[in-house]
């Protein structure tokens, strides 16, 4: 399981739902959907210290080209560290200004993206695949 932590800087609301901006420490800001509001859940609260918690599965890697064209609102550049390939499967673990971030995809778009340590990639996580926790 991947974390980030950062603070909650705005919040948008629309009936049950909220979209959570959080900035970082690296000053990347990362937006979060969740089926609450201020109203509802204590934490939501401006300024408050919360954690990102997002599944290695839930995590799309690109070639830094990526970057545009894209409807995914996080994007986060980083480097390759280590590959642990498998027969289906593997997991990158990428050095991220956010500190490390692990993914797991399958080997063959590993070779196919010809993904290898030390390369630039670029992290995308889906807003709604990205729960809240408080500190």
């Amino acid at each position: 399981m991947n974390s980030i932590e950062g603070r909650i800087k705005t919040i948008a609301n629309a009936g049950s739902l909220s979209v959570v901006s959080l900035d970082t420490i690296s000053n990347e800001i990362i937006k979060v959907i969740v089926l609450d509001t201020p109203d509802t859940a204590p934490y939501l609260q401006l300024g408050k210290q919360v954690k990102a918690v997002f599944k290695e599965t839930e995590v799309i890697v690109g070639s830094t080209a990526a970057d545009t064209h894209i409807s995914i609102e996080n994007k986060i550049k980083g480097r390759v560290l280590k590959i642990e390939k498998g027969n289906l499967l593997c997991q990158l673990i990428i050095e991220t200004k956010l500190g490390t971030i692990s993914a797991v995809l399958t080997t063959d778009a590993l070779a196919r993206m010809e993904i290898t340590v030390a390369k630039d990639v670029v992290v995308m996580i889906k807003i709604n695949e990205i729960m809240l926790s408080e500190c």
